[in-house]
This record gives structure tokens, C-alpha cells and sequence, in this order.
């Protein structure tokens, strides 16, 4: 006899992304389109991506 089916799914991790630092000394800062990246994380529910989007806001980005 087979096992039972799973009702729901298993909850999976969310995923966080996190960059180095030094690897960002050689990027060039494009604030302006790191402000809309981050609105659109902020539009689909990312709580960071709101918390970067209002600071860039503030810095009159």
C-alpha cells in the first residue's frame, strides 16, 4: 500500500539574497534604476525591497 498524499505542500525557506560587498566596488551604482528594481520587489510583497525603495526615496533618487 502506497503512503498518503501530502494535503499541502511542504513550507519552503524563503529566499533572501545577499551580496558581497566587495563585489559590489566594481559595479557601477545606477541608483535611479536600483530605486524601481526595488519597488517592483515592494510590489510583490518583499518587505526589504520597501524598506530600500523608501530610502533611496528619502535620498531624492
Amino acid at each position: 500500500m502506497m503512503p498518503p498524499l501530502l494535503s499541502t505542500p511542504p513550507s519552503s525557506p524563503p529566499t533572501v539574497v545577499r551580496i558581497n560587498q566587495p563585489m559590489l566596488s566594481s559595479v557601477r551604482q545606477d541608483k535611479r534604476q536600483a530605486k524601481e528594481w526595488f519597488g517592483k520587489a515592494c510590489d510583490n510583497g518583499h518587505q526589504a525591497g520597501c524598506e530600500e525603495y523608501r530610502k533611496l526615496n528619502e535620498e531624492g533618487y
